[in-house]
């Protein structure tokens, strides 16, 4: 078995920010299109790549604005989002009787548990121990949480840590949707190209 050089390393263990010169012209320059007519472009579709990647990396604008988002406490914002939850439902004639949400521990209240099974939901909201240090205390916190479904809760918040490495799609500034969709297809393209294109 042939040992692996330094230079065959994966390079792409981590989400890519921007993609090698050689990586480009290899797997994605091949699949753009390219206008016969007109004046060639001052900028290599290499280096537009790239600075697309960067724009949706740090989330500016392209005239580098800059806007501050306000940031209230998940528990606060709960009732109204879940109730736009339960009445969007409604409106596409989807039923979420008997349906698990899972919540972390920040959420894990009488008040959060009561609203969401007022409308017919399971919480599984991870107990918060608090203060509560006796094994017995702790031992009835988690007497009837589903740990089984809480952990399918991982698989999403995995994903939107991944999507998270891109802030543009954490604050939309475009006014047409299908920037907005063009930047997340490229986003997990990117996610996955650490995956497909490991090698280079």
């Amino acid at each position: 078995m042939e040992k692996r050089t330094e230079k065959e390393t994966p390079r792409y263990n981590g989400i890519p920010k921007q993609v090698s010169r050689k990586d480009f012209n290899k797997y994605i320059l091949p699949h753009l299109s390219k206008r016969i007519k007109g004046p060639k472009p001052k900028l290599s579709f290499y280096k537009i790549f790239n600075y697309i990647l960067y724009v949706l990396h740090t989330g500016i604008q392209w005239n580098q604005l800059t806007l501050k988002p306000v940031n209230e406490h998940d528990t606060t914002i709960l009732p109204e989002a879940f109730t736009d939850l339960i009445a969007f439902s409604h409106r596409i004639g989807m039923d979420l009787s008997a349906s698990a949400l899972t919540l972390d521990s920040g959420f894990d209240s009488k008040v959060s548990h009561k609203i969401i099974k007022e409308h017919g939901l399971i919480p599984v909201i991870y107990p918060n121990r608090r203060n509560a240090k006796e094994p017995i205390v702790i031992a009835r916190m988690f007497r009837w949480f589903r740990k089984d479904i809480y952990k399918d809760q991982y698989k999403v918040e995995r994903t939107f840590g991944w999507q998270d490495t891109y802030r543009r799609l954490a604050l939309s500034y475009d006014k047409l949707k299908e920037t907005r969709l063009g930047f997340r297809y490229l986003a997990y393209s990117m996610i996955n190209f650490r995956i497909t294109f490991n090698h280079s």
